[in-house]
C-alpha cells in the first residue's frame, strides 16, 4: 500500500521526530511510545488508556501496516507529550477503506492555554 508521501514507516516516523524536536530538542526515536485513539476512554477526572494498549515500535509497526493494508483514508500520527521518559504519540486514523493510496498526517505536541507544549501527558495510564 502507498503512502501519501511516499515514503517509508521509518522516514515518517523520522519526519514527525524532526518536527517534535522543534519543542523538544532531547527527543529520540527510541522514546516513542504509541496509542491507537480508540482505545482512550473517558473517566471522571479525564481520559484514560490502559497500559497493555500502548505501543513499542514493533506493536506500532504491525499496527501501522494493518491500517494500510486496510486502505484507511488517511492516518494522523500527532506527537501528545511526556510520560516519564517516554513520549507518547496519538495514532487516529479514517474509518473509510479500501483507498489505493494513504495520507499520512504529522502533528502535536499538545499545547496549553498559552500555547507551550504541555510537558507531561493529561491522559492517565491506568495498570
Amino acid at each position: 500500500m502507498k503512502t501519501h508521501p511516499d515514503i517509508s514507516l521509518n522516514e515518517h516516523i523520522q519526519n514527525l521526530l524532526e518536527h517534535l524536536q522543534n519543542y523538544f530538542p532531547e527527543l529520540r526515536e527510541n522514546m516513542f511510545l504509541y496509542y491507537d485513539q480508540e482505545d482512550l476512554f473517558q473517566e471522571s477526572a479525564g481520559w484514560s488508556i490502559y497500559r497493555n494498549r500502548l505501543m513499542n515500535k514493533d506493536g506500532f509497526e504491525v499496527f501501522f501496516n494493518k491500517l494500510c493494508s486496510e486502505g484507511r483514508e488517511w492516518i494522523n500520527l500527532s506527537g501528545d507529550s511526556w510520560y516519564g521518559n517516554q513520549f507518547m504519540i496519538s495514532v487516529e486514523y479514517s474509518r473509510r477503506l479500501n483507498f489505493p493510496m494513504i495520507a499520512i498526517l504529522l502533528g502535536g505536541p499538545v499545547l496549553d492555554i498559552d500555547h507551550k507544549p504541555l510537558n507531561q501527558t493529561r491522559l492517565r495510564v491506568v495498570e
